[in-house]
């Protein structure tokens, strides 16, 4: 990577411009003007200074990396993660942390859905404890509704007036108002 940003080697960069092509064309640029500036001749000499130096590091770089012992199956798994790395970053996020971030939120996710099943199950034998006691409660008040029922037609039976008259009931000693009180 280092060699191709200062040489523009390497195929997979070849949109991005290279150094010793950008200081080239500075260099090009200023000589152009340097015969009228005197300023502008002191800085193209120095450009091309530095394009000098460039193309010597450039050179020196090429030479290391070809002394280099590479295992060529080493290299292989070593791109594929950085490309696989380079996926998470525009799926997940904009650097890795933020791809790690991500990948625990997941991992949170995961964990609670996992657990979800246990916790239907716990729900649903405590909503079958429910519905057990709602029915013993259902039928313990259908109980008291029908004696309260009963209750009450015996009581409307006894106690109420026939007539506009006062009457008292002999079983449960209530006197109910004439019409005319």
């Amino acid at each position: 990577m280092a060699l191709a940003a200062l040489s523009g080697e390497d195929d997979a960069y070849a949109d991005t411009p290279a150094a010793l092509a950008l200081v080239s064309a500075a260099r090009k640029a200023l000589a152009g003007i340097a015969d009228d500036d005197p300023a502008a001749a002191a800085l193209a000499s120095r450009v091309g200074e530095a394009s000098f130096l460039l193309a010597d590091a450039a050179g020196d770089l090429a030479s290391y990396l070809a002394s280099l012992d590479a295992d060529p199956g080493r290299l292989e798994w070593i791109a594929s993660r950085l490309s696989a790395l380079q996926g998470l970053t525009r799926r997940y996020g904009t650097d890795v942390d933020e791809v790690l971030a991500w990948a625990e939120r997941a991992a949170s996710e995961a964990a609670d859905l996992a657990g979800s099943d246990d916790r239907i199950a716990e729900l649903r034998t405590g909503l079958a404890g429910l519905r057990a006691e709602l029915t013993a409660l259902s039928h313990d008040l259908t109980s008291r509704r029908r004696a309260s029922a009963a209750s009450s037609a015996s009581y409307v039976k006894c106690c109420t007036p026939p007539t506009a008259r006062v009457r008292t009931c002999r079983s449960c000693a209530s006197a109910w108002p004439s019409a005319r009180s």
